[in-house]
């Protein structure tokens, strides 16, 4: 199941009719949010093969999910993606990288089951909304001991 939509469906649709596969891969295009949490929770594991993001959201949607990923391997997947702990990292330029460990996902699904509760606790502990709180909290503690070190 592919989520989501933009200015390369047509390619995407494209490729998946090229190698006759629309028997078993579906595009659903944009979802709502509880749509969304329902994809989320139907799947056995994330994909995100960009090669470029800022922070991606949808990493971290779906291991708060309890998905382990499967992602490539950029610097904003390697502050999320903890390879072989969380889910696995891997080389855009060598899909059989990605085979294997899809492979590994589908024929050990305690494996895939371990891997998203720990990427879970990974976003309940650092990427909460607490956690952001507890961070912004102590950025301004720590801005104001600087302030009132540097008072004459």
């Amino acid at each position: 199941t592919i989520v989501g939509d933009g200015p390369e469906r047509d390619a995407v649709e494209a490729a998946i009719e090229d190698v006759d596969m629309t028997e078993f891969i579906s595009l659903k295009g944009w979802l709502g949010k509880d749509e969304l949490i329902k994809q989320y929770q139907q799947a056995d594991c994330y994909l995100n093969f960009s090669s470029y993001e800022g922070l991606p959201n949808t990493v971290l949607e779906a291991m708060s999910c309890g998905l382990p990923v499967i992602a490539s391997d950029i610097p904003p997947h390697r502050g999320l993606v903890k390879h072989q702990v969380t889910g696995y990292l891997v080389d855009l330029t060598r899909p059989e990288y990605f085979i294997d460990q899809l492979t590994k996902l589908a024929t050990d699904r305690g494996r895939g089951r371990v891997m998203g509760e720990a990427g879970r606790q990974l976003v309940l502990a650092s990427y909460s909304w607490m956690a952001a709180a507890n961070s912004y909290m102590a950025l301004f503690a720590q801005h104001q001991k600087e302030s009132a070190d540097h008072v004459v």
